[in-house]
């Protein structure tokens, strides 16, 4: 399907972005799996590799995005990223969700190959992720953690 329908839109202009994927071993093992089936030599010609971390520690992050960025083409984008645990650990305060923003945002804004970040909570209905990490309030307005995403 990449090679029929998504890598002919490069010719087009358009930017590819490989399919994004959770920042775990199954993760990177499916994506390394993506890159040999559609051609690997060049990474399908994805312009970058996506991933989303959900976790608690900045630099358990940093050290994900930087296998990300050794797999693929060297660019990484930031599809999802909160400061959520689903392995069983403690979750987040919202003094940590603000120190992880920090943290992550100012490595990714420093590194240029780490092109493109989005915090998860941009809307009023986080599913399974906590609601410490909500960005917006019910009215669809940014709340104090919005509007210190947007400043940061």
């Amino acid at each position: 399907m990449w090679n029929q329908y998504i890598r002919p839109m490069s010719d087009k202009g358009y930017t590819l972005i490989s399919p994004s994927v959770t920042a775990t071993s199954g993760g990177i093992s499916w994506l390394k799996q993506f890159y040999a089936q559609c051609g690997g030599s060049n990474h399908c010609d994805a312009d970058a590799t996506a991933m989303h971390y959900f976790g608690t520690s900045a630099s358990d992050f940093i050290s994900w995005a930087e296998r990300f960025h050794a797999l693929g083409n060297g660019k990484v984008w930031v599809t999802e990223i909160a400061c959520q645990s689903f392995t069983g650990g403690s979750q987040c305060t919202q003094n940590d969700v603000y120190a992880f923003m920090d943290a992550t945002t100012s490595w990714v804004k420093k590194t240029s190959w780490a092109e493109v970040y989005f915090f998860y909570g941009l809307f009023e209905n986080l599913h399974a992720v906590s609601p410490v990490n909500r960005m917006v309030n019910p009215d669809g307005e940014p709340n104090a953690l919005g509007k210190h995403y947007i400043h940061t």
